[in-house]
């Protein structure tokens, strides 16, 4: 739905012609990718660059209670022939104890990392659409859109303003 309206607001675009009461003024249409701006932009490149930290950060501390869960296990594997009844009871539930507690671990830090990123890349997009809009004013731009190579059909790469997005992002932040 989005490409067709995208194709029918470009092909509107493109055929109109807006006239004021001294001249006669051309529509001056802009295109920008965002993803290829948030992964070229100098901002873009550091906050991914934090990011994986982040993440091998997380990585490593669930490595880490993953390594404790399974010695635990091991240990219980080797010594579950010779517990009594009671004990092998106590020792299993601090064993589904442990993995549930894991489970919940990781599950918690896949969710924090997912809201990172959404706020990495919320503020990155604030940021992008900031310098378009200051561009669009500057350059007497009638209209800017997002687009990339999956999402439009025909771009005349003219009016790809993506690198110079990029440019006045990265002087700017």
């Amino acid at each position: 739905m989005r490409r067709i309206l995208l194709a029918a607001l470009l092909l509107l675009c493109s055929a109109f012609t807006v006239s004021t009461a001294s001249a006669e003024k051309v529509l001056k249409i802009g295109f920008v990718d965002l993803e290829k701006a948030l992964a070229e932009s100098k901002p873009g490149e550091k906050a991914q660059a934090e990011y994986e930290k982040e993440v091998k950060s997380a990585t490593n501390k669930i490595k880490a209670k993953r390594d404790e869960l399974d010695k635990l296990k091991d240990r219980f594997n080797s010594q579950k022939d010779s517990l009594n009844d009671d004990a092998y009871s106590r020792k299993k539930e601090e064993l589904i104890s442990q993995q549930k507690d894991f489970e919940r671990s990781y599950k918690d830090s896949q969710e924090a990392l997912q809201r990172r990123n959404a706020q990495i890349v919320g503020e990155l997009v604030k940021n992008i659409r900031t310098v378009v809009q200051e561009i669009g004013k500057a350059e007497g731009y009638t209209v800017i859109l997002e687009g990339s190579e999956q999402t439009v059909l025909f771009m005349d790469k003219a009016v790809d303003i993506t690198g110079l997005v990029v440019d006045r992002f990265n002087d700017k932040y």
